[in-house]
This record gives structure tokens, C-alpha cells and sequence, in this order.
């Protein structure tokens, strides 16, 4: 057969989990070669019997017999390979060593550390036990390392990819603001004058009806609007206020490193 020599059970060493990976994939793209292989002689086999072209049915049947002999073969060749190789075999160090470098590679901002990761705005839980990855808990079966960061790096492109209507947005947001302000009026007997983002968040998805809208993404437009916009709308100016607590606030990245942002206080502008 035209693969890779036989392989032992996955080893513990650094690289032995990679070798196994090779294996597979050589066992893989064999098992693509010889189903091609018998595909067309089976299609050449259909012509031949659709005009009974005895002789060359013939030849065609005679020339299936080699890849069908090695599609099995490299069948079971990956079967074997497949049942011998657990993801839990492979040294943690190496796996987030790999993935990691992958990200930098791919120019990918990664912040923790092996299970647990985030690239802004996506929380990255990776399950070698489960064969699963959780992308802002949606489930990926791609666990190869590299493979993973090239799907982070797509996603975050479409991301970035995708219009930002800066002036619905900023309308949204005041909207919710404004609804909120009158709100304290009523229970406080007083309006607030900053108002925090994650209840902004709430009321944001009530009103749209937007369940699959998470706060990451919330994050996330609020990180491309202050990037782009100078935050007027309607001669109102949008003021986004730090935090030092994580748990109150929408992290978002910035130029000095993250931000934690809390409350959006607004500003009437003078029309000019």
C-alpha cells in the first residue's frame, strides 16, 4: 500500500502524537486515491454495460479488482490508526504549544492558558476528553491545533468583515439608555445619568428579540464603534466609562491593552 509506515500507539513524547496525526492523514488521503481509482473504472463499467460493450465491461471489471483490494486495505489501515489514537494522549504543554503558535502565525491576540483561551470575541473552551471545542459555546469538532486557529482567524474575518450600521447602532443604544434613565425616574424619583452597559445589553436584546446576540458580540460592535466613529448622534454625544471591576463591565481591547468598559453616560452637543 502507498501510505506511511506502520506507527506504534500514541506516544507520550512531544512529537509522537504529531507522527500518528501524519499517519492518519497519509492512511486518509490513500483511502481518496484508490476510491477515485475505483470510481472511475466503475463509471467507465456503467458506459460499457449501457451499449453491452462485452469486451470492454470486462476490462473495466479486471481493472477494479487492484483498487478495490486497496481500498479495503487502506479502509482497515485507518481504522486501525483511528482506534489506537486518544486525544488525551497528547501532553497538554504540547497542544497549547502547537495552538499557540498557530495563533501568533495568524496574527491572533490569545489570552490564557490551556483548557481556556480568548481571542476577542471569542471565548475558547477546548475538551481533548470530549473531542470538542467550544467557540463562544458553540461546538467545533476541529481539534487539530493548527487547524483550530485557522478557524478562529475566519471567523474573526467574517467578523470584521460584517457592517456596522454605526448610526442604528448609537440609535439603539440611546434608545436603551433613554428607557432606562426614565425607568430610575419612576422607581428613584430621580434619572441616572450613567447607566450600565450590561443593562443596556438586556434591554438591547428585548427590544430587538435577539437571543442568539451575546454579550460578546455586544462587546464587540461596542469595540469596532469607538474605533470608527467619533460617538455623536442626534447632538448626543456617547461616553463609554472604565471600570476597574471585570465582572460589572464589557471587556474590550484597545491600543493600551484591555478595557473594561462599565457605563455609558451621554452628553448633549451643542449644533453647530
Amino acid at each position: 500500500m502507498e501510505i506511511a509506515p506502520e506507527t506504534k500507539a500514541p506516544s507520550t513524547g512531544d512529537t509522537g502524537w504529531l507522527r500518528d496525526v501524519q499517519y492518519i492523514r497519509a492512511v486518509a488521503d490513500c483511502l481518496r486515491k484508490a476510491q477515485q481509482s475505483l470510481g472511475k473504472n466503475a463509471k467507465n463499467a456503467l458506459q460499457a454495460s449501457e451499449v453491452l460493450d462485452l469486451p470492454a465491461l470486462r476490462r473495466h471489471l479486471a481493472a477494479s479488482k487492484a483498487p478495490v483490494t486497496a481500498y479495503l486495505e487502506h479502509m482497515k489501515a485507518l481504522e486501525d490508526a483511528v482506534s489506537r489514537f486518544n486525544l488525551t494522549d497528547i501532553p497538554e504543554h504540547d497542544y497549547a504549544q502547537v495552538f499557540e503558535a498557530a495563533c501568533e502565525r495568524l496574527d491572533l491576540r490569545v489570552e490564557g492558558i490551556f483548557p481556556s483561551y480568548e481571542v476577542f470575541p471569542f471565548e475558547i473552551r477546548i475538551s481533548l476528553a470530549e473531542e470538542q471545542v467550544l467557540l463562544n459555546n458553540r461546538v467545533n469538532r476541529a481539534l487539530d491545533p493548527v487547524s483550530l486557529a485557522s478557524t478562529i482567524r475566519r471567523e474573526l474575518d467574517r467578523l470584521m468583515r460584517s457592517r456596522l450600521n454605526e448610526g442604528q447602532f448609537m440609535s439603539a443604544l440611546l434608545r436603551a439608555y433613554d428607557l432606562l434613565v426614565s425607568e430610575s425616574v419612576q422607581t428613584k424619583g430621580r434619572p441616572m445619568r450613567q447607566v450600565r452597559l450590561k443593562r443596556i445589553y438586556q434591554v438591547l436584546t428585548l427590544l430587538k428579540g435577539r437571543s442568539g446576540y451575546s454579550e460578546r458580540l455586544f462587546a464587540f460592535d461596542l469595540y469596532r464603534l469607538r474605533d470608527s466613529s467619533n460617538l455623536v448622534w442626534n447632538n448626543r454625544r456617547l461616553i463609554f466609562g472604565n471600570v476597574r471591576s471585570a465582572a460589572n463591565a464589557m471587556a474590550v481591547p484597545s491600543h493600551t491593552g484591555t478595557e473594561y468598559l462599565g457605563y455609558l453616560e451621554v452628553q448633549e452637543v451643542d449644533e453647530k
